[in-house]
């Protein structure tokens, strides 16, 4: 009878184990990590031998940034579960996050010969999270694809599988987008509540700046599953800055639905600075500077943003350099970035470090509309600068990345070039210039402007043919006085001196005059002309 009762004991302590993993699972999905890391610790100190139990508590650590612990739990379940694949599986997550992608592949093949046939799908399916994570560089998303692929050939009703093969897919590269969405749409298809493959999609749409079919997806994800935060979260952070009451109501549904941690204060403070409540939000970070949350170094960034805002430039500065420097690189926001360059923008003397910045947000964000807005900030500001030379190069950058690139933009790259004494490359713009836009005037003007300093001694007259088409294209154009004065001076020392036709370039000098009746260099040279007899 003893016996009998022990067995039964034993028994429910394993199903409760069990029981606390899958309450843990459902917290991790929701993104809820710390109410996750409690039903975890209960699973793994009910029962040493559930595996997938400590697996699921070291990926709860990894999300909340804690690699040391994530390290010392995988040890923990190694030492009760010796070789167990999932922990194997684990220990190579963890080297792809540290940019160890060839100790991480010895793990994932060490896993695959440890793995029977019941664990199969599961460690597949591990194998392909490990490589979802983290950015381009780590970790293998073509071979996730394949562990994922091989993973719903054993586990074809599993939502999970088919949505972290998307992630591998737009983890290869933005060409795979069209296989991203198929697989999202086939998370759909397994399980149609299943939230966050609309979620997936949905933020596919938000980096393409679809604002109608991203509201569509996050809106069947809410109606899927109205407790899924995560979707609650990335709509604050998208209407935020574009619509401060509709950003709130985001902001309090992410609130009431997920764990009270340092994020949701943050929030509350980022949302006072959206709504011009500086002193509030000011008040609010001193408050969680004192609390558990004072190591956060997010709430560096909310002071810089604060600053920023209230025009206090080197307190903005020094905060954004602290939140840099704390930071995980891979936890930096491409707005993040984007502020650290406004804020730098007050500094022109910190030249490299804007570029940078721009450059960082160029590559970290994933609207091409975006990342093509920051190139014409960018250029303009090197442009206000007068530094000259990275304008052009950032033009240049902005010209090669449109569709369809303006006048405006070959304008403003040609001249930067100019201005930079690169007349080479000035030369080069304008030329594309006037291809492209044949009827422009300022085309061929900057052409002449650069062959002019090319031939300065005026030896070939290289710019005569690109002023005379100057003045045929600009015709009467009021806009282009001042350019047409420049041509008609050149043309007079053209005609004048080189081809030696006093009567051209006394006609040129007229339509100085024409132009311009008190310009005294025209006035000068018409005397000396006619007074001469020459």
């Amino acid at each position: 009878m003893q016996r009998a009762i022990c067995v039964v004991l034993t028994f429910v302590v394993i199903n409760y184990s069990f029981c606390q993993l899958n309450e843990g699972k459902k917290f991790f999905y929701y993104e809820r990590y710390k109410s996750a890391q409690a039903a975890l610790e209960k699973a793994v100190k009910e029962s040493a031998k559930n595996a997938e139990a400590f697996y699921w508590l070291a990926l709860t650590d990894l999300a909340q940034d804690k690699t040391a612990e994530a390290k010392a739990v995988i040890q923990n379940g190694l030492s009760t579960n010796t070789n167990h694949p999932l922990l194997l599986v684990a220990l190579g997550h963890v080297s792809v996050l540290e940019d160890k992608n060839a100790a991480a592949q010895e793990y994932f093949t060490k896993a695959l010969a440890a793995t029977g046939a019941a664990d199969k799908a599961a460690v597949l399916t591990a194998i392909g999270r490990a490589n979802a994570e983290g950015n381009s560089k780590q970790g293998n998303p073509k071979y996730g694809v394949d562990m994922l692929k091989a993973a719903a050939q054993t586990d074809a009703k599993n939502p999970d599988i088919y949505v972290l093969m998307g992630i591998c897919y737009l983890k290869i590269g933005i060409d795979k987008g069209g296989e991203a969405v198929e697989a999202f749409s086939s998370a759909i298809k397994t399980d149609p509540a299943y939230a966050g493959a609309y979620y997936r999609m949905g933020r596919i749409y938000l980096a393409q700046n679809n604002t109608v079919f991203m509201d569509e997806y996050y809106g069947k994800a809410i109606k899927a599953d109205p407790g899924f935060a995560p979707v609650y979260l990335s709509l604050f952070n998208y209407y935020k800055e574009r619509d401060i009451q509709k950003a709130i109501e985001y902001l309090d549904l992410y609130i009431k639905n997920t764990d009270a941690e340092c994020d949701t204060y943050i929030f509350q403070a980022d949302y006072f600075i959206r709504t011009g409540k500086l002193k509030e939000s000011l008040d609010k970070l001193k408050v969680i500077e004192k609390s558990i949350c004072k190591d956060e170094p997010r709430i560096k960034l909310l002071y810089a943003y604060n600053y920023n805002k209230m025009g206090d430039s080197l307190a903005a500065k020094e905060n954004i350099e602290s939140f840099l420097a704390a930071a995980k690189k891979e936890k930096i926001l491409a707005m993040d970035y984007k502020l650290a360059a406004e804020v730098y923008s007050k500094f022109p003397e910190e030249e490299n470090k804007i570029a940078a910045f721009y450059q960082q947000y160029i590559d970290k964000d994933s609207s091409k509309l975006n990342k093509i807005s920051a190139m014409q900030a960018c250029a303009s500001l090197f442009y206000k600068f007068k530094k000259y030379k990275p304008a052009g190069e950032w033009y240049q950058k902005l010209i090669d990345n449109k569709e369809k690139a303006s006048s405006t933009d070959y304008y403003y790259c040609g001249m930067a070039y100019y201005y930079a004494a690169d007349y080479n490359a000035s030369s080069k713009i304008f030329k594309t210039y006037g291809e492209k836009y044949p009827a422009d005037w300022r085309a061929p003007a900057g052409s002449a402007r650069s062959a002019a300093r090319t031939d300065s001694a005026m030896v070939t007259w290289a710019a005569a043919p690109y002023y005379e088409k100057t003045i045929m294209l600009a015709g009467t154009d009021p806009a282009a006085n001042k350019l047409l004065v420049e041509a008609y001076k050149y043309l007079f020392a053209y005609e004048y001196n080189g081809k030696k036709n006093k009567p051209a370039a006394l006609g040129y000098l007229d339509k100085i005059l024409a132009i311009d009746p008190n310009n005294a260099d025209a006035i000068k040279y018409k005397g000396m002309i006619n007074g001469s007899g020459n």
